[in-house]
């Protein structure tokens, strides 16, 4: 398993617990945006977006809760 796989599993189970509210390191009650997801994986800022796909689902999911 690669790194990017592996930076890839963290992120999208990082946002898996953003939309559950059931987050470890940022507060539940934090919207969700693509910085919150990558402090929520312990990334820094910017990794996210190697993940097209990903900033798409975090896009769709932020316009479901509006």
């Amino acid at each position: 398993m690669g790194k990017s796989h592996i930076t890839r599993l963290k992120i999208e189970e990082a946002l898996e617990r953003i939309i559950s509210g059931k987050t470890i390191i940022i507060p539940a009650s934090q919207k969700l945006s693509v910085k919150a997801v990558e402090e929520e994986a312990g990334l820094g800022s910017g990794s996210v977006y190697y993940y097209p796909d990903i900033i798409s689902k975090i896009k769709s999911h932020s316009l479901k809760k509006q």
